[in-house]
């Protein structure tokens, strides 16, 4: 078994009640082909949906150490510092529970850190998308990782004393939304090269989304006002402002829609003109994302299609809501800073980077 001696790579899973898919991604793991130790670390994010006798079964049948971890749920964030806490390889590498590394994943990787200046890799995390999916998606890069200056936490490593030194992931990030990026901008700021390897790999197989799920998930827009309270001239304004901007065009519909003294128009007919111009804002802020029909992970089934092209136009002011209050509920947080000369300075940047 591999693993008999200290391993030189620990492979971090977060997880919260995805047991069968996390069973894929543990056997998966066993192609991988290369000569050192490795270990891999689950980490419960408090799940329970049996997760644990999961782990513990696979645990001695495996080809490599599988160690389980427990905690009260805390986001993937706090998950990833339990692992890296518990982790005995001075190489880590993040992947999710829903993923599937190739086989020369893990070798890729451990050859890229033999140049010393790099502290970070990544690489791409690709998906196929089945045909008649409609794809639905919001994020603002390929799934083909290019950029330097940041990763998704589905294909990262990292030098476990890089990782301590930096600070590990801030835990006020409860949901996967941004810890990535802030985790990748604080190496950037410490003068740390993150390498890209296109032959390290993942494979991201495409999770169908119930319309309703995905709206719950713009409460994670949140965390567009912590990234701006963090870091001012990162441009986080910028989006910020834009579904503040789109949140107004459909507030002022509303109001005039409630105010109008339209004699000819019952209720209902009311209601109809006002769905269909928040419908037509929506479309035409959302016509040129739905282009990218390659990007990463929304996808939609052919029966909820109606719902997204509904009720789509509710997405712009629910994000604008939730960055509005993420940028007052992290201000309060950091309170008894913003006190200090420094805090009063961090809160002049931001206000002029929202202006």
């Amino acid at each position: 078994m591999i693993g008999e001696s200290a391993p030189d790579i620990s492979v971090i899973i977060p997880t919260h009640n995805r047991r069968h898919l996390l069973e894929k991604t543990l056997k998966n793991l066993e192609k991988q082909e290369i000569g050192c130790p490795f270990e891999v670390l689950v980490v419960d994010d408090g799940s329970t949906d049996g997760t644990r006798d999961v782990v513990n079964r696979l645990a001695g049948k495996v080809s490599y150490p599988l160690i389980y971890l427990h905690q009260d749920k805390g986001g993937p964030a706090s998950a990833r510092n339990m692992g890296i806490g518990h982790a005995g390889g001075r190489l880590i590498t993040f992947t999710d529970d829903d993923c599937m590394p190739e086989p020369k994943w893990l070798g890729e990787i451990s050859e890229a850190f033999r140049d010393p200046a790099v502290w970070a890799v990544s690489g791409p995390v690709w998906s196929e998308i089945p045909p008649g999916v409609f794809v639905h998606s919001l994020l603002s890069y390929s799934i083909t990782v290019s950029a330097v200056d940041h990763f998704m936490t589905s294909n990262f490593s990292v030098r476990r004393d890089v990782a301590i030194k930096i600070g590990l992931f801030d835990t006020r990030f409860r949901d996967p939304w941004f810890e990535d990026y802030d985790f990748a901008y604080r190496i950037r700021a410490r003068g740390g090269t993150i390498a890209i390897v296109p032959g390290a790999r993942v494979h991201h197989p495409v999770q169908y989304q119930p319309f309703l799920r995905y709206l719950r998930k713009t409460r994670f827009s949140r965390y567009s006002g912590l990234m701006q309270l963090k870091y001012p001239g990162r441009g986080f304004g910028r989006e910020i402002r834009g579904n503040l901007k789109h949140a107004g065009k459909i507030m002022l519909i509303l109001i005039l829609a409630a105010i109008l003294p339209v004699p000819w128009t019952t209720p209902g007919t009311r209601l109809a003109i006002l769905w269909v111009a928040a419908a037509f804002l929506a479309a035409r802020r959302l016509q040129p994302l739905l282009r990218q029909l390659g990007e990463y992970k929304f996808s939609v089934r052919k029966r909820d299609q109606a719902a997204y092209i509904l009720f789509s136009w509710m997405e712009g002011p629910l994000r604008g809501l939730y960055t509005l209050l993420g940028l007052w509920l992290f201000t309060l947080d950091e309170g008894k800073r913003l006190l200090t000369r420094s805090g009063r300075e961090s809160m002049i940047r931001l206000i002029r980077g929202l202006s």
